[in-house]
């Protein structure tokens, strides 16, 4: 099997499997990564939630979001379900030919669409990410869309379990270098973590947020501390977490302020 970077080992390159199967795999862990990017989402913003079943996690804590307005851009027909009744959300699709193996619609009529937006924030899903070559997905049509919705995004905010790292497919959305933080769950593993670091060309910060690993460009950081103790008001449980890492989160910033390696707070 060749991709765009070179050749693949068959097992390295999944076939593009139906999203009810999806659903099922790793589904724990896209809980934790989808709480924890919907807490990234702030009231009167415009989102864009790519498909896929761990961006379909996100729009469904949307819901339990206090915002009194939100828009939201998508491609995909499971996420157009899980927001169509909220009050507060204006949902806008895309258009475009349906995908029935992942419910999204693409093509160039969604390609056109989008054009004439803009999000504040695009989560994107993918179905690989490595460090050498960069995000990726089986089909040829979804990786076009994909790459339009990071040139109309403010901020591109990758969602991935740690199933996806260091995997490959057919086709390649775009480098690392246009993404500004990833959520992945805390099977990552720290070789691979480095790995991303190195592909990214900028300092990383490796944190917990809501039991799922985030990495955030580390001039990022403050502005990402403040929301993370902003919510740890509002939640008790990750406030109590907090409160016993302090230590932890001290070493980060002092890595940061030394110029130092990559930190962690476990």
């Amino acid at each position: 099997v060749r991709s765009h970077g070179g050749a693949l080992k068959r097992g390295d390159a999944p076939d593009d499997v139906p999203i009810t199967v999806k659903e099922t795999l790793h589904h724990a862990e896209k809980v934790r990564i989808g709480h924890a990017a919907a807490q990234m989402i702030k009231d009167g913003e415009t989102i864009m939630l790519d498909s896929g079943t761990t961006t379909a996690e996100i729009a469904r804590q949307v819901r339990f979001l206090k915002l009194r307005s939100l828009n939201v851009i998508t491609n995909a027909l499971n996420i157009a379900m899980e927001l169509a009744n909220l009050p507060h959300v204006r949902l806008i699709m895309i258009g475009g030919v349906l995908r029935q193996m992942s419910y999204s619609l693409a093509g160039p009529p969604a390609e056109q669409t989008l054009r004439g937006l803009h999000a504040d924030r695009l989560f994107l899903g993918v179905d690989g990410l490595d460090p050498e070559i960069g995000l990726m997905t089986p089909d040829v049509v979804e990786a076009q869309l994909n790459a339009v919705m990071i040139q109309v995004s403010r901020e591109v905010v990758v969602v991935a379990d740690a199933s996806k790292f260091e995997r490959r497919s057919l086709s390649v959305i775009a480098k690392l270098d246009v993404v500004h933080k990833v959520i992945t769950d805390s099977g990552t593993s720290p070789e691979v973590l480095s790995a991303l670091r190195v592909a990214y060309r900028r300092r990383l910060l490796f944190e917990y947020w809501a039991h799922a690993a985030c990495l955030v460009p580390a001039s990022h950081y403050p502005a990402w501390r403040r929301a993370m103790l902003d919510y740890s008001v509002r939640n008790r449980a990750w406030g109590a977490w907090l409160k016993t890492n302090r230590r932890g989160l001290r070493a980060v910033e002092a890595a940061i302020a030394d110029g130092g390696p990559l930190g962690s707070a476990d």
